[in-house]
């Protein structure tokens, strides 16, 4: 193969954003296309340049034919789309049930979340396991936020020039799994956003969602507080759940989906809309002012991996 077809195959391979092992057989079959082509063109009298520039002329630009075999191999299977959707389900049965509260039951939810999620990205990180990633970081989530008063504290005897108040080793233990946390985060976006932004959008679809939650049950005594309402939990229970159900779809459909457009639609809009209903269920006053801000913080926080994604293509 020569310099020219094996440029022209790493710039389709640069824009197929597919799983490695996917990838890894699409150009395969496209240089075996190539080598069949190039034969033929020899046999029909053209040197090997002339052969090589018809040869690339004919199969037509890196980004189309880079894009028609997206659009050809990038659709999931309905399996992959049910697991997609299962941590999504799963958060959905806890808030229908009213158990998000519960440790046992919050403790299992989370080492499934997380030991499923380690294992779908340690065999390959197929493309259902994003959202199960993005579910696996909110107990960091949950953590630094119950841990802040502790951290706030520490920090300001440390400046004062004082003593960390007792027991010194939380403060050090919290911000040791918190920027364990932030680094696994970013790392894992890198990751994700170098194969195509959109399933780095999928990872984080979930964290605006439920970050907006945690700080409307906040206002309201917060998770551990007795202050939350009978009636507000009754009443923002079901909402969380058919929230959930969103997630869940969207997932779904980011997966079927051929067009990348189509599936960064679904994750953008269901991020968006989810935010926006989170505001305007645990917020009676909200206006649209609230509304609009929740839906544009949201909406960048998953467009955000757009610019990990663009810098890792450069890089």
């Amino acid at each position: 193969m020569t310099a020219e077809v094996d440029s022209y195959l790493a710039e389709v391979r640069s824009h197929l954003h597919l799983d490695l092992s996917v990838e890894h057989r699409v150009i395969g079959e496209l240089a075996s296309h190539f080598e069949d082509k190039l034969r033929d063109l020899r046999e029909e009298g053209m040197s090997e340049r002339e052969a090589v520039r018809e040869a690339i002329v004919s199969f037509g630009g890196a980004r189309s034919i880079a894009r028609l075999l997206y659009q050809a191999y990038s659709r999931g299977t309905w399996v992959e789309a049910f697991l997609a959707c299962q941590p999504h389900l799963l958060a959905a049965a806890l808030f229908a049930a009213h158990q998000w509260r519960s440790p046992a039951l919050l403790g299992l939810f989370s080492a499934v979340l997380i030991g499923i999620a380690v294992a779908g990205w340690l065999r390959g990180r197929p493309a259902w396991v994003y959202s199960w990633a993005g579910y696996a970081f909110f107990p960091l989530l949950v953590l630094a936020w119950l841990g802040r008063g502790v951290l706030t504290r520490a920090v300001s005897a440390i400046a004062a020039g004082g003593p960390i108040p007792a027991p010194a080793w939380q403060p050090v233990v919290l911000l040791t799994l918190c920027a364990a946390g932030g680094v696994l985060l970013v790392r894992a976006l890198r990751l994700a956003a170098r194969r195509d932004w959109v399933v780095a959008a999928l990872l984080m679809l979930p964290l605006p969602v439920f970050g907006a939650w945690l700080l409307a049950v906040e206002r309201f005594g917060g998770l551990t507080g007795d202050g939350l309402p009978l009636a507000a939990t009754l009443r923002w229970d079901p909402a969380m759940a058919r929230l959930c159900l969103l997630l869940a779809a969207a997932s779904a459909l980011a997966i079927r989906a051929r067009s990348r457009s189509a599936k960064a639609a679904a994750i953008l809009a269901a991020g968006i809309g989810a935010g926006a209903m989170i505001v305007r269920v645990t917020s009676a006053e909200a206006g649209f002012a609230g509304l609009a801000v929740a839906s544009l913080v949201s909406g960048a926080l998953l467009a955000a991996p757009a610019l990990l994604g663009g810098r890792a293509h450069k890089s």
